[in-house]
């Protein structure tokens, strides 16, 4: 059994609402580089997490086939976003709950890509 149907439920929610929370997050940065001069050139990182996001949309989806190659590609995209977001706070020069709130999907999507590698590998040594 190479599939891993609780990492593939995780990793479709948190996605699309790490998605959804991206977008919202992209035009409230869009509306604060426009008051700010400095920030013009950092307003494509969010949507850049955007697409972190459709990747690990990408390894859920792949979770239901190939559950160490889907795990892998969650983890990836979770690190990635992750990274993203501590640039983000840097240039902002501060951390506020609600940007703590935009961390959780990509955190839950790293939670949920190691669970699928360590399933996967338990299920090999077992057979």
């Amino acid at each position: 059994m190479n599939k891993n149907i609780s990492a593939f439920i995780i990793g479709l929610i948190f996605s699309i609402i790490g998605a959804i929370a991206s977008y919202a997050f992209s035009t409230v940065w869009i509306f604060l580089s426009l008051a700010t001069v400095n920030l013009s050139m950092f307003t494509m990182l969010p949507l850049i997490n955007i697409a972190f996001y459709a990747l690990a949309l990408i390894g859920s989806i792949l979770c239901l086939f190939k559950a160490k190659i889907g795990g892998r590609i969650m983890v990836i995209a979770a690190i990635l976003s992750l990274i993203l977001f501590a640039v983000l706070c840097i240039i902002l020069k501060s951390i506020h709950f609600v940007l703590i709130l935009f961390w959780l999907p990509s955190l839950f999507i790293l939670i949920s890509g190691n669970s699928a590698i360590k399933k996967y590998k338990k299920n090999i040594t077992r057979q």
